[in-house]
């Protein structure tokens, strides 16, 4: 069979769409997959959290069961009020001598501890002191 010049172009019509056609369905496609990618994907089931060694998934969260008040001993064991987790158990929180704050499983004197400067947690600068509750140089 001959080709003519008139049966390929009528052909060629049916096979391939206008360009701006073409290019408005590419552009749209496009826009789909970009919004997809910019999902927050959920956590997967069987893809869990990587944790820090000593420490466990609790869903969202790593914690180390051994000391974490809110999973003691296990994922979402909480301690109750006047409890500590210590070695994974819940227990009557130590009390501190006069002048003395618990920060963790230490007593500390806030007014002079440079690492628990006022109240627990509050770090001096290394060129700095814990007078009274406060960093001073």
């Amino acid at each position: 069979m001959k080709l003519t010049p008139d049966w390929s172009m009528k052909h060629t019509r049916r096979v391939f769409e206008s360009p701006e056609s073409f290019h408005s369905k590419l552009l749209a496609g496009s826009l789909i997959a970009l919004a997809i990618l910019l999902l927050p994907l959920p956590a997967r089931a069987g893809s869990p959290q990587k944790c820090a060694a000593g420490q466990v998934n609790c869903g969202s969260a790593c914690a180390d069961v051994s000391t974490d008040p809110h999973n003691c001993g296990s994922c979402g064991v909480v301690c109750q009020p006047g409890q500590e987790c210590v070695s994974g158990a819940c227990t009557a929180a130590a009390s501190c001598a006069a002048g003395m704050t618990k920060c963790g499983a230490r007593c500390v004197n806030t007014a002079i501890a440079p690492k628990n400067c006022g109240s627990c947690g509050v770090v001096c600068q290394p060129s700095q002191e814990c007078v009274n509750g406060t960093c001073q140089r």
